[in-house]
């Protein structure tokens, strides 16, 4: 693994536990690489695609990511602190009760990093 890969890999942690990801959902792994997918390849449009090479790279079904990821984002929604995932975040896009869709989520994470 690279330096550059590293570090991005520890950034995109720091941020899902800042805005109160737990790591210990396997909506957190998923999470991660889908982040990475999105930064790594700005043509990525659909949510299908990425979905299928997140569940590729972690050889499960790509239902399983989904569930995996609405999960994750969801159990974030429930207890996030507004205040706190702008901070993260480093805007003022998150309020705490428009709930953000998955893909909200991932392309906000990674528009930021």
């Amino acid at each position: 693994m690279e330096k550059a890969e590293i570090m991005l890999n520890g950034r995109i942690s720091e941020v899902l536990i800042g805005i109160g990801g737990r790591i210990e959902l396997a909506g957190f792994v998923f999470a991660k690489d889908a982040i990475k997918y999105v930064i790594s390849n700005s043509k990525c449009g659909r949510i299908k695609e990425l979905y299928a090479a997140v569940a590729s790279r972690r050889n499960v079904t790509v239902n399983s990511v989904d569930k995996g990821l609405a999960h994750f984002f969801n159990s974030i929604n429930e207890k996030a602190r507004e205040d706190e995932v702008n901070r993260v975040l480093g805007l003022p896009v998150y309020k705490k009760y428009d709930s953000l869709s998955n893909s909200q989520f991932i392309a906000l994470i990674a528009a930021t990093l």
